[in-house]
């Protein structure tokens, strides 16, 4: 489970996968444009927010966030071509890319949403453990957390649909909607309490 975010290392995560490898063979990736991919949640933010990504990548969604009012992009990945491919695309853009682990953040308050895109599959449970408090502190009262992720099966890293709301509930989160069974996107919408929980 070790890796840096200094170039020159490479970015193994929890699921044994090269990140870096990853990323070089799909820098040629198109961005999502359409802001119609956030139809399940885009009404609940306000106009001009600011999003934060975690597990960026190469910063496929941000255009797309651009396009449905978001004021700033926020990116944060812990693979250094990832990163420097994101900032190329998008330089002069109000979007921003950072290079880090997830785990390593520590945001106070500054976003209306935090997204991840199939990112929270790849982490252990004890990650995700270490994660959520920090992305309830990331956000604004009353921030989105909207997570899509992999939820056909229950293994180590993933879980069904009720699986994921019990567990993203756990930690200070009220769960507000989900995209309907069968949507590709398995999109989960969820929004700060006052409160986060510890889990013991």
């Amino acid at each position: 489970m070790s890796v840096s975010g200094n170039r020159g290392m490479r970015a193994i995560g929890n699921d044994n996968i090269d990140w870096d490898k990853h990323w070089e063979e799909h820098k040629s990736d198109p961005n999502f444009t359409d802001p119609k991919a956030f139809d399940y949640f885009i009404d609940l933010l306000p106009k001009n927010f600011r999003v934060l990504e975690l597990g960026c990548g190469i910063g496929k969604w941000a255009e797309a966030f651009l396009r449905a009012g978001a004021s700033e992009y926020v990116g944060v990945d812990f693979s250094a071509i990832a990163i420097e491919e994101a900032r190329r695309r998008y330089a002069g853009k109000p979007c921003k890319f950072l290079l880090m682990r997830a785990e390593e953040m520590d945001f106070d308050n500054e976003f209306d949403l935090v997204f991840t895109h199939t990112f929270l599959q790849h982490t252990t449970i004890i990650t995700k453990r270490r994660l959520l408090p920090k992305i309830w502190k990331a956000l604004r009262p009353s921030g989105l957390l909207v997570i899509q992720e992999k939820c056909d099966v229950f293994t180590p890293t993933t879980f069904t649909r009720d699986g994921w709301v019990r567990f993203i509930t756990a930690f200070g989160f009220e769960f507000l909607r989900m995209t309907p069974e069968g949507d590709p996107r398995n999109g989960f919408v969820f929004r700060k309490e006052s409160e986060w929980k510890v889990i013991k």
